[in-house]
């Protein structure tokens, strides 16, 4: 243990850890640390309930749906699920009316969930609540049409730094983009959405629908077929790995080289995310060619023995390798478990040998392979757990004190009590805030955990450069800081005229809502009071032309479901099972993880148990 800090005594056994604010406020009752007299106000209880029923409900229905049946059609054919339907669809609108935010739950919402408005039930009570419900959503998906984001959000990834202005991103209004999955359950009629357009004076919204429209005629042709791209053919002959090897290196060379051509007036990370993605789409480019040519045997067993059992100096091909495997272990699952399991345990013979890899990159491929294997059923979570990995649990609430984050709180823990041993405990409060990928479950393996402390409201701003290189010594990186200011009772975060990726900015409320937090009990209490509690109370705020609760609430959401989710935690764990035909509609980014059914189930589930921002100033 550390020794006891100067006047504070405060020691390592001092400190508490809780779940994330917004979640305790939600599940979290009797065990948060936010004010008591909240959990008595109705209005809180009202929207507490609502998410509780609607939780529970998309729980039941998940248990009785196998991936990819429709919930219409299963009641229509068996009565018994009637029920479950309508509770559903009862919980859904109640959670739509009772706070217009939640509203953009409706982008999620998996499409074998929407009932068809072809077709009745006859049975009178699931009717009502069915054509309640879809009033309620066409309403709702009316008003998300004002509503514009990144089309970068829900496809390729977010790039940080391009929220500040940096770079000029493509928007869209995602929302035009469920298109087909409307006009195909009848919700919309084509007249309807062809007068929307017509009407519509805004390019984007425009563009959008045009967009839906497209899909929705490639997705209504029952006979769309889906055609394997080419691939070029490799030499017949044993040097073949030799030869993919010198492509690999060549094609990383000319990537590295690239100037792209239009990097004027582009940060410094959208350069270097575009580069990334130019080495993703090598990788999957040549393991989609190896993964088809084994299963048609153009590459038979020997030949990829010799891939497999390659001294590897070219990390890129290393993972072209890791991916390959796992591209065939899922197209073998399909039709024998055998041929999976065999090439599954290939792959196991040379773990040492790939897993030792000290390249992030590499270790997050062995990863991937290992859980889409369990998500298969070719392996169980004993092996993976034997392998040194962990199965995620994407639907998992918040508790830091069950034994998964032992690690990250413990290091929490050590700065706050070096922070107090050292200058810094004039400036910063006793109390560090965990965040980001590794508190979620499902960050890389030698990813770092994310911090970020309070600076208390007192320090000048001259100190900036203090602070910082102080918290680097302690931390031994970079730490985001909160610098606060006190605004009649409470605290506000302050915004600088300047933004470095160290400094928090006041509508980060990912970070202060749902991040962890570490620290002193009665120094959480007073900034859970002064600090966060105003989150709830939402004044006139603005930023530019973007209501401070709309921003907060995008925020949250943008961070759970699209960043940590849909583009990092997802597609990692679980195998894609978006349907061919929707991979194919590129006008709605049909391939991206968006469109998987899996995620969508797992994004509903926590927009309803993470994304929370009740205003209780109504």
């Amino acid at each position: 243990m550390l020794k006891e800090i100067m006047n504070r005594n405060i020691s390592l056994i001092d400190l508490v850890v809780t779940r994330p604010p917004i979640e305790a406020l939600l599940w979290g009752k009797n065990e948060g640390l936010w004010p008591k007299n909240l959990f008595d106000l109705p209005m809180l209880q009202k929207l507490v309930d609502d998410r509780t029923k609607l939780s529970l409900s998309l729980k039941t229905v998940n248990s009785n749906l196998v991936n990819g049946e429709d919930l219409w059609e299963k009641v229509c054919k068996e009565t018994c699920y009637s029920r479950i339907a309508e509770n559903l669809y009862t919980d859904l609108s109640n959670f739509i009316e009772g706070d217009v935010i939640n509203e953009r739950v409706l982008l999620y919402l998996p499409i074998e969930y929407l009932p068809s408005a072809k077709m009745e039930s006859g049975i009178s009570d699931l009717d009502t609540a069915k054509s309640r419900f879809l009033e309620t959503y066409r309403i709702h998906w009316i008003r998300l049409l004002d509503q514009k984001d990144a089309r970068t959000d829900f496809f390729e990834g977010d790039i940080p730094g391009d929220k500040e202005g940096k770079d000029s991103l493509k928007f869209v209004v995602k929302a035009a983009h469920l298109l087909p999955f409307l006009l195909d359950k009848g919700i919309f009629t084509e007249g309807e959405i062809l007068n929307l357009v017509e009407r519509s004076k805004d390019e984007v919204l425009t563009s959008s629908l045009e967009d839906g429209l497209i899909a929705w005629n490639l997705y209504q042709n029952k006979t769309l077929t889906c055609i394997d791209e080419s691939f070029e053919i490799f030499p017949s002959n044993d040097s073949w790995v030799l030869d993919l090897d010198l492509i690999i290196r060549k094609k990383v060379e000319e990537i590295n080289q690239c100037s792209f051509n239009d990097t004027l007036g582009k940060s410094r990370s959208r350069f270097k995310w575009e580069k990334h993605v130019a080495i993703l789409s090598l990788v999957d480019h040549y393991s989609d060619f190896i993964s088809n040519a084994h299963a048609s045997l153009e590459i038979p067993l020997v030949k990829l023995l010799s891939l497999v059992n390659y001294e590897y100096q070219n990390k890129v091909l290393k993972i072209i390798t890791i991916e390959s495997l796992r591209k065939i272990i899922e197209t073998f699952a399909s039709f024998s478990m055998l041929k999976a399991k065999n090439v599954f345990n290939i792959f196991e013979d040379r773990f040492d040998f790939f897993n030792k890899d000290e390249n992030s990159e590499t270790q997050r491929a062995v990863e991937s392979l290992i859980l889409h294997a369990r998500d298969l059923g070719v392996i169980r979570d004993l092996k993976v757990k034997s392998l040194g990995f962990k199965t995620p649990r994407h639907n998992k609430i918040s508790i830091p004190n069950d034994g998964n984050l032992l690690g990250e709180t413990g290091f929490s823990k050590k700065v706050i009590s070096r922070i107090m041993d050292s200058p810094l405990r004039e400036y910063l409060e006793p109390v560090v805030i965990m965040y980001g990928s590794k508190t979620k479950g499902y960050a890389s393996p030698a990813a770092d955990l994310d911090l970020a402390v309070i600076v208390k409201p007192h320090v000048e701003s001259e100190k900036l450069e203090f602070v910082r290189h102080e918290l680097m010594n302690i931390a031994q990186e970079p730490v985001v800081q909160f610098w606060t200011r006190e605004e009649g009772d409470g605290l506000i975060v302050r915004d600088f005229p300047f933004w470095e990726k160290d400094l928090g900015r006041s509508f980060f409320s990912y970070v202060l809502l749902q991040g962890v937090w570490c620290g002193e009990e009665s120094s959480l209490r007073n900034l859970y009071g002064k600090l966060l509690l105003p989150f709830l109370y939402p004044k006139d705020i603005t930023y530019g032309d973007k209501d401070a609760r709309n921003l907060w609430f995008l925020e949250m959401e943008r961070d759970t479901l699209q960043y940590r989710l849909l583009h990092k935690g997802y597609r990692h764990a679980k195998v894609n099972r978006i349907d061919k035909k929707v991979r194919r509609l590129d006008s709605i980014d049909g391939s991206s993880t968006f469109w998987d059914p899996g995620y969508r189930k797992v994004a509903t589930r926590l927009f309803i148990d993470k994304v929370f921002l009740p205003n209780l100033g109504n």
